[in-house]
């Protein structure tokens, strides 16, 4: 084969696992900011709330990434 689809072959899973990964990051930031914006005197239990349940949200948040990186070849 051409050595041009090769290396095509080779590289476009990677590019979808490192896009894969960057929407991991982004949604994990989104919910990190919203936590943290909400922060405030008054708001402070908000703000804990949100971040007691981080490790729950993140999953609901990552889980169909991880789905769709596992459905790209």
């Amino acid at each position: 084969p051409p050595l041009g689809s090769v290396l095509l072959q080779a590289t476009i899973p990677y590019y979808w696992r490192i896009a894969a990964a960057a929407l991991h990051g982004a949604g994990v930031a989104t919910l990190v900011l919203v936590a943290l914006r909400s922060a405030g005197s008054a708001r402070q239990a908000r703000a804990e709330r949100w971040l007691a349940r981080a490790p729950w949200l993140v999953v609901l948040v990552v889980l169909p990434c991880v789905l769709a990186m596992l459905a790209v070849p």
